[in-house]
């Protein structure tokens, strides 16, 4: 599956001198299919989550499983069967 970002960059502003002029773009309005915008409203910050989970991702988390529910095992059995 691949993503397609559809973006469009406005207000461009030029930060140079008219000599060398250095465009730079204040705004971009983007149509995301598979990413959603976080933003915080404590410090007016944004960033994007992607909404999909992807092969390395289940790999992570089945291990991370299986770590954990193998811990949680070792100790109810050492809690349960302690040696006195």
């Amino acid at each position: 599956m691949a993503n397609h970002l559809n973006c469009q960059f406005l207000n461009p502003v030029n930060i140079g001198t008219e000599v060398k002029a250095d465009w730079e773009y204040s705004e971009i309005s983007c149509d995301f299919e598979t990413l959603k915008l976080i933003k915080s409203d404590i410090t007016d910050s944004e960033f994007f989550l992607t909404k999909t989970i992807n092969y390395g991702d289940f790999l992570i988390i089945f291990f991370l499983s299986i770590l954990l529910i193998f811990t949680i095992i070792k100790t109810l059995w050492n809690f349960i069967f302690s040696k006195k």
